[in-house]
């Protein structure tokens, strides 16, 4: 459903894959040498939010809060696990909510 409104609103006649490389949030942040305490994680990657979210390693990048753009909150809750809490639900629109953690 996401596909077909992203299109719909974009007037595209179709859609298409696109095969990029990836790597986790941890693998970018030691790269860029990131060594200091995070205080926040802003994420919103259309959908793709807990595929990133399993990419931290959480012993080293705990980040004090999370603000994540949650379409299925139940499965973004568990994998925060109890290291986070809700601080405030920031949005509230139906298909998706933005959702402000805070480290425990």
């Amino acid at each position: 459903q996401h596909v077909s409104t992203g299109l719909e609103l974009q007037h595209l006649p179709r859609s298409y894959t696109v095969e990029v490389p990836a790597r986790t949030l941890s693998a970018i942040l030691d790269e860029l040498g990131v060594i200091r305490e995070i205080d926040l994680l802003s994420l919103d990657v259309e959908g793709a939010e807990l595929g990133v979210l399993q990419g931290i390693d959480w012993k080293r990048h705990a980040p004090r809060f999370i603000c994540v753009e949650a379409r299925n909150r139940p499965e973004i809750e568990t994998i925060l696990g109890s290291a986070y809490e809700i601080a405030e639900v920031l949005t509230e629109c139906g298909l998706y909510q933005d959702l402000l953690f805070r480290r425990r």
